[in-house]
């Protein structure tokens, strides 16, 4: 495998640690005055608490150990946007937003930013934050996981613009290919603004880039990682190998439905009618003169492996393995652009998924993919949900401008 090949390393791979794990969130919430103040508090759906922790002491009294604080904190600036930041990386471990739109509007009409400026979380300690002068001279742009351009209010665009909302980019990938995929992003919430809502999550990625053969005989492949980092060491910020983002569309009808019932819940799968996830490695692409971002699809469960993040917790493990379904039928439905050199994928993502278009959808595979979603169809009366993608409209192709590869 090339080495572009290797930095991407198939994102079929369900092989790395969650990096959302956590014993408990840091909760930001709003005080008189609207200071947005931290305070311990374990939030529901945010972490998971095993065992009540209650233990005899010598003396027969019951006692917990010390709280500490968590190195995630969650962070609501607004009620449209949530972001898990990491003190660890120096990252956001993901930025979920809630796009809804006037009917009435033509698109997104985003607020001005030519005022805004990329600010520090002051209320964390400063060896926590990632922080401004790290970046300058850094050879990395400061790139929004929840982008500005959603936000049509003045204030909510300013809340993406927090330190807590960046990972770090190389300038090609930031201001070509990733802006490419917002911009994707966008068309989808246009087109659907009169009948749905869009849930946006987006965050970084540190996969393997390499396989090691162990030379003392052991059976198992050892995956090997190696990313940048820059700051003031100890504190650094860590550079992800690659980003994600997967867009969830929910209809309205769904939410005044749930209203009406009295339930607090945002969603759950059932009511997801078309999505899609992409992960797309933070490169320079050298080599690369174009991408198709339709290449770049992954399965909802590759990335909850990757991730860590349970995008349903609600929902029974069967209900995701629909959605995988239907994007492996997608992946066999452009098949024959993922083999077309002519789109520019070279030997990156477009190959590793080709290469498991050639090892997993065998003739039988194919078969077997149809087959299962028309009986999920037919007999289990199970309307599945579309993909985004299906009907060719991610087949974007990004031109990669060399003057910004050296």
């Amino acid at each position: 495998m090339s080495q572009l090949g290797n930095r991407v390393l198939s994102h079929g791979l369900a092989i790395i640690v969650g990096a959302s794990s956590a014993l408990a969130a840091l909760k930001y919430i709003e005080q008189e005055g609207g200071s947005k103040t931290p305070v311990n508090k374990v939030q529901d759906g945010a972490v998971s608490i095993i065992g009540s922790g209650k233990h005899q002491n010598e003396f027969g009294m019951n006692s917990r150990l010390p709280v500490i604080k968590s190195p995630i904190t969650i962070y609501r600036p607004n009620p449209n946007l949530e972001i898990a930041y990491d003190a660890r990386s120096k990252n956001p471990v993901y930025a979920m937003e809630r796009i809804r739109l006037d009917p009435k509007e033509q698109g997104i009409q985003a607020a001005d930013r030519t005022s805004k400026k990329f600010y520090e979380a002051k209320e964390l300690h400063s060896h926590h934050r990632s922080r401004n002068g790290y970046f300058h001279k850094s050879g990395f742009d400061r790139g929004h996981m929840a982008a500005a351009a959603n936000y049509t209010n003045d204030d909510e665009m300013n809340d993406t613009f927090s330190l807590m909302n960046v990972s770090p980019q190389y300038p090609i990938m930031n201001r070509f290919i990733w802006s490419r995929l917002e911009e994707l992003t966008r068309k989808f919430v246009r087109e659907k603004s009169s009948t749905h809502d869009a849930i946006v999550i987006t965050g970084p990625l540190w996969l393997p880039n390499g396989i090691v053969t162990d030379d003392v005989g052991n059976k198992r492949d050892w995956y090997k990682y190696s990313f940048y980092g820059f700051g003031s060491p100890p504190s650094v910020i860590q550079v992800p190998t690659h980003l994600f983002k997967v867009i969830f569309m929910i209809p309205k009808s769904s939410r005044t439905s749930r209203m009406a019932r009295g339930e607090s819940r945002e969603c759950d799968l059932d009511e997801v009618d078309s999505f899609a996830a992409f992960v797309i490695p933070n490169d320079k692409f050298f080599g690369m003169k174009s991408l198709n971002l339709q290449n770049c699809l992954v399965r909802i469960t590759d990335l909850e492996a990757t991730t860590g993040i349970s995008f349903f917790p609600f929902d029974e493990e069967e209900k995701l393995q629909v959605f995988d379904l239907v994007t492996e039928d997608v992946w066999m439905r452009m098949n024959g652009n993922v083999h077309d050199s002519a789109a520019g994928v070279g030997d990156g993502v477009g190959a590793l998924v080709t290469e498991m278009s050639n090892s997993q959808f065998s003739k039988h595979r194919k078969a077997k993919i149809r087959k299962k979603l028309q009986e999920i169809e037919s007999i289990e009366k199970v309307k599945l949900p579309l993909h985004l993608c299906a009907d060719g409209s991610c087949n974007e192709v990004v031109r990669i401008k060399q003057k910004y590869l050296s």
